[in-house]
């Protein structure tokens, strides 16, 4: 049945449906499909609202098409605020069982191993139960895995996954186990504790933003309203870079108008279309929730400073060499920015139009106690006036022992230490120099009055020697 453009139906949030006809399929599908195919481990690690469950969905349409068994955990619709393990991975195995079609009574099964910790009776269910059930192919999809991150046992889970990988090396029934996670993570985050092995298993499939070739079939929606559909979706893609979220509202956002001059040339609505709609006041337009979550994972973050900062330079197209550190990998998950050959760059317009440098200066202001003062010693190529005293550098210092910070900082707080102890010897300098010219003056004064002391005594012994004489002369007259 051919689907007439006024029926075409943009979808802006969530996962799309198998049979959606605004997904697009992109070189990571491929990739991901063939991957799986050949049994390989994979995790498609990204910002949100990329389309990672979407893929997923898709994926999952193409493999079991292919005979392949495919079972999903969706990581958030499990946990809940003070799980424990035992909660956990009960609600996997209810999950795996369900999506796989397992006939297992759960809750009894459970039961009868109480004897046993959760994960290795989770082990047990994977190979006592899911492999013997099943005997073609399985992939376990694990999305949200970032849901996961913040209890305690999660390095125990991720380590498991690990070993089922391992195990294929001794027991060919796992060979046909293959999992695939997806996120917003990076594999460093998956086993935290520095005395396990880090998850270094798996294919990476990189998820990257529409091209217009692949977008071109979002402009089916658009025809019934402009000569120039495709012509469109390169305007659109112009401001969004590909980003699939952006791009399915502003799609949207035409046809809710559906005020476009047909055989106008498309630039300038779009451009008007994306200022009025997605620029203009953008925390009170911002539905479903895009832009804000961007700003709230920047600003959450406990590298936040440092984050800022990074991107600051990218704006400022300033050259950001990758260098796969933590900050790198952290702003690139947060969606602003992206790869592009060895650099950093920032993931589109829209973002670049709203996160502007102004609001990264008044965020980071309001981060950093002494932002302005840095700024200041940096603009005047580090004049000393701008230092930190005494009291605001111990405040300094507090604070940035919580955070990642740029050598720009380290430089600009050593400076201050620098800076305090040299205007210290210059105080105690100048307080010995006062002392000993207090000293000078004091030994002055004390023998400027021992000489004027000498001085009355000498003219009171020479006046008495004087009435000395005087009486002996008057005696010796008297005789």
């Amino acid at each position: 049945m051919t689907l007439q453009s006024s029926d075409y139906q943009y979808t802006v949030g969530g996962a799309l449906r198998q049979d959606a006809p605004t997904y697009i399929s992109r070189q990571a599908d491929e990739e991901l499909f063939q991957a799986l195919i050949t049994r390989e481990y994979c995790h498609i690690f990204n910002a949100r609202q990329m389309g990672k469950s979407s893929l997923r969905v898709q994926t999952t349409q193409r493999l079991k098409a292919q005979d392949i068994a495919c079972g999903v955990i969706e990581v958030s619709a499990i946990v809940e605020h003070g799980m424990t393990s035992e909660a956990w991975y009960l609600g996997v195995i209810r999950r795996l069982s369900r999506s796989l079609g397992i006939k297992l009574k759960v809750i009894p099964w459970w039961q009868e191993r109480a004897g046993l910790p959760p994960i290795q009776r989770f082990s047990e269910f994977i190979e006592d139960v899911l492999l013997k059930e099943i005997q073609q192919p399985i992939v376990i999809f694990i999305d949200e895995i970032d849901s996961l991150f913040q209890f305690d046992f999660s390095d125990d889970f991720f380590s498991l996954i690990r070993y089922f990988y391992q195990e294929r090396a001794e027991h060919p029934d796992y060979c046909r186990l293959t999992t695939t996670l997806i996120g917003v993570a990076t594999p460093s985050e998956l086993i935290s504790a520095r005395d396990r092995t880090p998850f270094n298993i798996g294919t990476a499939i990189q998820l990257r933003g529409f091209t217009l070739e692949e977008a071109k079939p979002l402009s089916t929606g658009l025809a019934h309203l402009s000569e120039y559909s495709e012509g469109l979706i390169q305007c659109i893609l112009r401001w969004t870079g590909g980003q699939p979220f952006l791009t399915q509202k502003l799609c949207q956002l035409i046809v809710s108008e559906a005020d476009i001059e047909p055989r106008a040339y498309p630039a300038p609505y779009v451009d008007k279309l994306v200022e009025r709609k997605i620029i203009q006041d953008w925390l009170q337009q911002d539905t479903p929730e895009h832009l804000k979550t961007i700003q709230d994972r920047l600003l959450h973050s406990s590298r936040a400073q440092r984050l800022l900062e990074v991107y600051r330079d990218i704006l400022q197209s300033r050259i950001v060499l990758l260098d796969g550190s933590p900050e790198q990998n952290e702003l690139q998950l947060t969606g602003l920015v992206v790869k592009e050959g060895a650099y950093l760059k920032v993931a589109n317009k829209i973002y670049a139009e709203i996160f502007r440098p102004w609001w990264v200066d008044r965020r980071l202001t309001s981060l950093c106690p002494y932002q302005k003062m840095l700024d200041k010693w940096l603009s005047s190529k580090c004049d000393a006036r701008w230092l930190l005293n005494e009291q605001t550098l111990q405040e300094a210092r507090t604070w940035a022992g919580t955070q990642s910070l740029s050598e720009e900082h380290h430089q600009f707080l050593m400076s201050s230490q620098s800076h305090i102890y040299e205007q210290t010897i210059a105080r105690q300098e100048a307080i010995r120099k006062r002392e000993k010219e207090q000293m000078l003056k004091e030994a002055d004064a004390i023998a400027t009055r021992r000489i004027a002391k000498l001085k009355q005594q000498l003219t009171l012994s020479l006046i008495l020697c004087g009435l000395l004489i005087l009486s002996v002369i008057i005696l010796l007259v008297a005789r």
